[in-house]
């Protein structure tokens, strides 16, 4: 209630008591008809102050002072009253008014303790003019019966009132200060989003920041979840990362790609955090976004200028390394990819060398020119050559390193081909020599028998010789001049038909009487040579058989010489492989000389009393000549033992039908197994066929069998000794790969019916499967399906046979 109400309260109530009060003294008092003048002056005063609080703006806006003036005037009007001996009503009236007023109006206790003093100072006055101690001990009992009924029940209102205030004024505070950080956050640069933690995370508050900085207001965003500022763009990375921290109640922090209200991106640094309610439940999130899109396209372009700069360094093939000085010690900074290879499998002689040239570097870093060095590193086993260059680059210092091992070997290598120039000619004189060596043996022999003629006549015995030396001489001759044209470029290669067969045997015999005078034994192997055209240059292939059969020979004192003719399909159609194996038990050829018997001029003993003659071209010619025609040669030789050359001729059939006719009849059949019995009933069903079987008793001799002789089919048992069906098949199947062979069918024969076998069986490189035990009826259908339609056709004359 306020001060004017309360004046208005108060002067009402104490006219009406002193009314009342007045008329009951004058009922009880007929006899004293005349009204008290106290009486009147306050009814008089109480009725002007009554319609001055109604009318007087001045004494509405002094009305707490007036309030107390008026009970100031009411208590002294009591002690005038009290004078005059009417104490009974107005004391009364007087105490009962100030308790009222002063339970309704004191607002403290400082208050109420200067009041019951003015109140004490009346009772002194009081005292001090009536001198009566009768009623001063009355109005003073009084006087502290109201106070301390005032004070009690009061002053517990006051306190109430106090702390109210106390509190009113913290709250007016703590308003004071939320509203400071509401202005502080809604005025603050940075974005601020605050969500409830819901399911939905939906926005309840923006800051101004944030507008600004999306282009949303307050209201378009209420009750959404943020993710309506992610787009096309949005890394999904960082989408699933806001995700799983806002599930697991923590703290993250990123940059993430957001899009404005007008869809134009922008990159956001986003720092979300949960707020906690005093229990420690998560209630809210807030989420403080800054704009960092120019600091990201600065970062861009600093990126793009070093992705530039690492690609300049790394399309450079010179190593780059930059190294700084720490306590007088070398510590690499960056390095480019070249750099980074020599510095990881250098060894550590690398960190040698820069700390043997401490000292120019430091040289260098103190104002020194650059510098020039060359060292040479071992690397991966490997030694290279390196020219460093040492430069100063601000505070570090670069060092660029130029491979010039290629340089290093061309010097090296111009010594050394001087050093060949040298031995070159000194083979060129030796060569020389050798030509007038072997020229003058045959034209002796010419010779002799032309002074024969002249004398006595020819017999039979000096014309063979004639016709020997003559055809050795042309030759020789034309063995040099092939060789010298082959060196310039200059050979021709032809494409003609011929008869690989009829070569063979015609070639073959000729040798086969020639080693006959040598006591040597001649071997022909022709199990599967065609009868059938093919097309290559058979010139040049029996220069090659010939300078293999005429090593054999001549380096074979005594024993054997064979020859073996396979002729495989290749996978390319019209196409096979002919493979000539010839094998002596000579002399070998020892490991030292393995790398040089191709080389031109070559001899194993060059001295001038050697055993064996010749020229020492006739392996480099065949292994140029081979090569020519698509081939390849190589060989294998045991010192003591002997030497198997074998060369490899791709060749042509003139038609499909051909090819047919070449492979297609006569199955040949290999069949790898250990177990005797079953070699037996395998031979026995396939003797009712008339095919064609080898036996193999391991893996390893089945793969040998295989790439020596050719079959239509390989059937192959997977547990054997030595080398198993599966690594076997492998081996086989790797062969024909390398040869660029057409695959022959392989069954893989096995007591296990398991599908993981089957499995094992294909990948491997098996065609096919069949379960032991093996019966007739599956095994025909199964060579049925894979060789020929009709196993029992001739055509025997489509195949030479073994010749001895």
């Amino acid at each position: 209630m306020n001060q004017l109400k309360m004046l208005r309260l108060y002067t009402g109530l104490s006219l009406i008591c002193i009314l009342v009060m007045g008329r009951l003294a004058h009922w009880m008092n007929p006899a004293d008809p005349s009204p008290d003048a106290v009486e009147v002056t306050v009814l008089i005063i109480g009725t002007l102050l009554m319609a001055g609080s109604f009318l007087s703006k001045r004494i509405k806006a002094a009305s707490e002072p007036l309030l107390f003036a008026y009970l100031w005037f009411i208590s002294s009007a009591a002690f005038i009253s009290l004078m005059q001996y009417h104490y009974d009503s107005m004391l009364l009236i007087t105490i009962l008014m100030m308790y009222f007023v002063i339970s309704q109006t004191i607002t403290s206790l400082g208050r109420l303790r200067v009041y019951m003093a003015l109140i004490l100072s009346e009772l002194i006055l009081f005292l001090f003019f009536t001198g009566d101690p009768k009623q001063t001990s009355f109005a003073i009992m009084l006087f502290l019966v109201a106070s301390i009924a005032i004070y009690l029940s009061t002053g517990k209102r006051l306190q109430l009132i106090k702390e109210y205030q106390e509190t009113e004024i913290a709250l007016r505070h703590s308003v004071a200060e939320k509203n400071l950080y509401e202005r502080a956050v809604h005025d603050v640069g940075t974005g601020v989003i605050i969500a409830e933690a819901l399911p939905h995370r939906p926005i309840i508050y923006v800051n101004q920041a944030f507008t600004q900085i999306t282009g949303y207001t307050l209201e378009e965003v209420l009750g959404r979840n943020c993710n309506f500022l992610q787009g096309k763009d949005t890394s999904l990375e960082h989408i699933a990362d806001i995700r799983n921290a806002l599930n697991q109640h923590s703290r993250v922090q990123l940059e993430i790609l957001n899009y404005r209200k007008n869809h134009e991106p922008f990159w956001n640094e986003l720092v979300i955090t949960p707020l906690k309610d005093e229990g420690g439940k998560v209630t809210h999130f807030i989420g403080i976004q800054t704009d960092v899109t120019e600091r990201q396209q600065l970062m861009q372009s600093e990126q793009q200028a070093r992705t530039m700069l690492e690609q300049v360094l790394r399309s450079l093939k010179d190593a780059v390394m930059v190294l700084r000085t720490e306590q007088l010690e070398l510590q690499p900074v960056m390095m480019n990819e070249a750099a980074r290879e020599i510095y990881e499998n250098v060894d550590r002689s690398f960190i040698s060398h820069l700390d043997a040239y401490k000292e120019i570097i430091l040289g260098i870093m103190s104002g020194d020119h650059a510098k020039e060095l060359e060292v040479e590193l071992q690397i991966n086993e490997e030694k290279r050559s390196y020219r460093i260059v040492i430069s100063r680059l601000k505070e570090l210092v670069m060092l660029t390193l130029t491979n010039i091992t290629a340089q290093k070997d061309n010097e090296r290598q111009l010594l050394l081909n001087k050093e060949v120039l040298e031995s070159t000619n000194d083979a060129k004189d030796q060569f020389l020599a050798l030509i007038s060596h072997e020229f003058r043996t045959p034209l002796n022999s010419i010779l002799g028998i032309v002074q024969l003629q002249d004398e006595n006549g020819l017999g039979r015995e000096e014309v063979q010789t004639l016709r020997h030396s003559s055809e050795h001489l042309l030759f020789l001759i034309e063995r040099v001049l092939d060789y010298s044209a082959m060196e310039n470029g200059e050979v021709h290669i032809e494409e003609r038909p011929f008869n690989l067969h009829e070569l063979i045997i015609t070639l073959s015999e000729k040798y086969r009487e020639n080693m006959k005078h040598k006591s040597l034994e001649f071997h022909l192997k022709t199990g599967l040579l065609p009868n059938v055209p093919v097309i290559g240059d058979s010139r040049r292939a029996v220069q090659i058989i010939r300078t293999l059969l005429d090593n054999a020979v001549k380096f074979t004192p005594q024993g054997s010489v064979e020859i073996s003719v396979v002729v495989r399909p290749l996978r390319e159609p019209s196409k096979v492989l002919l493979m000539i194996r010839i094998t002596d038990t000579g002399i070998g050829i020892p490991e030292e000389a393995a790398e040089e018997i191709f080389q031109p001029f070559f001899q194993i003993d060059p001295s001038s009393t050697r055993k064996y003659g010749g020229l020492g071209i006739g392996l480099a010619y065949s292994r140029k000549l081979t090569e020519l025609l698509g081939g390849r040669i190589s060989y294998q030789s045991k010192p003591g033992e002997g030497t198997s050359f074998e060369v490899r001729l791709p060749l042509k059939l003139e038609s499909a039908e051909d090819s047919t006719a070449l492979f297609g009849r006569n199955l040949r059949l290999l069949l790898a197994e250990d177990n005797i019995d079953n070699q037996n009933l395998f031979l026995a069903f396939m003797r009712k066929n008339n095919c064609s079987v080898d036996v193999a008793v391991n893996g390893a001799e089945a793969v040998k069998m295989f790439t020596e002789g050719y079959y239509h089919i390989v059937f192959m048992d997977i547990q054997m000794p030595v080398m198993d069906g599966y690594e076997a098949t492998r081996a086989i199947r790797n062969w024909e790969a390398d040869e660029q062979l057409k695959p022959t069918p392989v069954i893989a024969l096995t007591a296990h019916a398991f599908e993981e076998h089957r499995r094992a069986s294909s990948e491997a490189g098996c065609t096919d499967f069949l379960e032991k035990p093996i019966f007739i009826e599956p095994l025909f259908q199964m060579i049925r399906r894979y060789g020929e339609e009709e196993l029992t056709g001739g055509a025997g004359h489509l195949y030479g046979s073994d010749t001895d």
